[in-house]
Order: C-alpha cells, then sequence, then structure tokens
C-alpha cells in the first residue's frame, strides 16, 4: 500500500448495489465538488445506446485458475475488506 498516494478500498459489492449514494459518500468524505450529473449504466459501454445494458454471464472458473488466484491473493487487504478468504 506505500506506493499509492490516494486510494480507496472498497468492496464491489457495496458500490454494486448503491452507485450513487457510494460515489455521493466519496465525494462527501472528501469535500469534492462536482457539476455532473450521475448516470446509472443503461447500455452496452461503447455502443450508442440502442442495446440495453445486461450483465455478462462468465464459465465458472478452472481449478487451474482458481489455484492461481488463491496463490495471488493478498489475504491481508481482503480482510481489512472484510472478506473471510476460505478455500473451498
Amino acid at each position: 500500500m506505500e506506493r499509492f498516494q490516494n486510494i480507496i478500498l472498497v468492496r464491489y459489492e457495496d458500490v454494486a448495489k448503491s452507485p450513487k449514494e457510494f460515489i455521493n459518500a466519496i465525494k462527501q468524505q472528501y469535500c469534492l465538488a462536482s457539476s455532473h450529473r450521475f448516470y446509472e449504466v443503461e447500455s452496452e459501454r461503447g455502443l450508442d445506446g440502442s442495446k440495453k445494458y445486461k450483465p455478462h454471464v462468465y464459465p465458472a472458473i478452472s481449478s487451474k485458475d482458481s489455484e492461481f488466484i488463491w496463490s495471488e491473493l493478498d489475504k491481508a487487504t481482503e480482510h481489512i475488506l472484510g472478506y473471510k478468504a476460505v478455500k473451498t
């Protein structure tokens, strides 16, 4: 963490659940002004808006990939974020 001067660690679940509230909380906490309106994601990125946004469904993680992820996981940071790293 020492290499970063300005970083906010957040849980994906918290941001995904309430993105507008998350942005507003960050703006308030750090006294950030914004003249821009918050826009919900309603269409696929990079498209003209004609195709409604639909979350992608990804295949299950392979055993090999799972082992790699576990070997690279920073368990201390996971703990700070409130995750309990338990291998299943």
